[in-house]
């Protein structure tokens, strides 16, 4: 017996989330009785409020946010746990991130934008595309980028991190990619600047409700960054009157939620709920993204990915596997860089091996959500330790 995926629902109505600050103020009122467990308050915006007119400069490019980052980077000698790294060192994450050759993958995103606007006509006048776990905006500038080339217009891009200090770069990278597509547009050889679609990126105060941000001018795309962890996601924090999405991604973060809670079958409820909440984020035939890896150092997938069994039996999702090698400028960059993210094995392959070049292999999970017609199969997920 099948089960609706989601209960039908307009273009204005929405249901998911993502990330927030460790240190967040709680309520002191228990979630239930017996429970000890706290309900976190609604976070609070990685930025303060900043008056459209104020963001602009005379020029029409967006200053850099009011928080200057840290300096240089200095990356690690050590492996740095996860959690700490995107706490205190996202700066050298955004350095590594930088190598990440993600032109396939763009390339792949860039088609499923194209195809999401000409199929839905609330989209003609501009996606709206929710990123959960944004880290420092890797597919928000994507989206941006590939929208400019293809001439897709963007009403709003919402990024929600668990890190603050991950947001902060998030938004100075948007802000120089916008800057670079303004200075290509402005090249003799550029199309007429009249037919390129403005990007503006504001702070926002709040993107609860459809006021917050549908006030913006038409040909210009407003971003809300702020802090948000995936218990939102499972507590409905992105329910209506909060806007829906033509397109969710989750990129590279889904995988934390089954981390967290590793063990036997423990994980697939909380996986369910998660993913339940994004799909219902999204506008009826809209499309929801997932990206995971599939294995470090090997040219095709050798990783076994328990996730992406538990996606195509479940919901349906359909996926496909590309490349996204590190390409460094040196076996010493190389090195480096890969030493306080993958581990001392993988970083000492460069100096042994004398290569610049770290082959990684990405699945890339997608699926159009049709109310009336997708369901999520629920066949009993089985999982067989092998």
């Amino acid at each position: 017996m099948t089960k609706r995926m989601r209960s039908p629902r307009d273009d204005t109505t929405s249901t998911a989330t993502t990330q927030q600050r460790d240190d967040v103020a709680v309520d002191d009122k228990p979630l239930s009785d017996g429970n000890r467990e706290r309900r976190p308050k609604k976070p609070q915006p990685v930025v303060e409020h900043v008056p459209l007119q104020s963001v602009l400069t005379t020029s029409g490019m967006v200053q850099a946010t009011r928080r200057p980052l840290a300096g240089p980077p200095k990356v690690p000698s050590n492996k740095v746990g996860t959690l700490e790294m995107y706490k205190r060192f996202p700066q050298e994450y955004d350095l590594l991130m930088a190598k990440h050759d993600c032109t396939q993958l763009n390339r792949l995103f860039g088609d499923l934008m194209e195809d999401v606007r000409q199929r839905l006509r609330s989209a003609e006048h501009g996606l709206r595309m929710i990123d959960l776990g944004c880290g420092t905006g890797r597919l928000l500038c994507a989206a941006l980028s590939e929208a400019a080339a293809r001439r897709i217009p963007l009403s709003l891009l919402i990024g929600y991190d668990k890190e603050a200090a991950m947001l902060r770069i998030a938004l100075a990278n948007m802000q120089k990619q916008q800057q670079q597509q303004q200075r290509r547009e402005s090249e003799p050889d550029a199309v007429d600047s009249r037919e390129a679609t403005e990007t503006i990126t504001e702070a926002l105060q709040s993107i609860d409700r459809a006021e917050d941000w549908s006030s913006s001018s038409s040909g210009t795309t407003t971003t809300c960054l702020r802090p948000f962890d995936f218990l939102h996601v499972r507590q409905g924090a992105l329910h209506a009157p909060h806007p829906t999405h033509h397109i969710a991604v989750c990129a590279w973060s889904l995988s934390y939620v089954m981390r967290s809670c590793w063990g036997g079958d423990r994980w697939h409820q909380e996986l369910r709920d998660t993913v339940d909440a994004i799909v219902a984020s999204v506008v009826d035939g809209g499309a929801v993204v997932i990206i995971e890896t599939l294995g470090n150092g090997c040219e095709t997938p050798t990783r076994r990915n328990v996730m992406m069994e538990f996606l195509e039996a479940e919901y349906g999702f359909e996926h496909t596997w590309i490349r996204t090698d590190y390409v460094f400028s040196s076996v010493q960059e190389g090195e480096a860089l890969c030493r306080f993210f993958f581990a001392h094995g993988v970083a000492d392959g460069f100096r042994e091996k004398g290569v610049t070049t770290l082959p990684e292999c990405t699945v890339f999970f997608s699926s159009i959500q049709f109310v009336a017609f997708v369901v999520p199969r629920r066949q009993p997920f089985l999982y067989i330790d092998k």
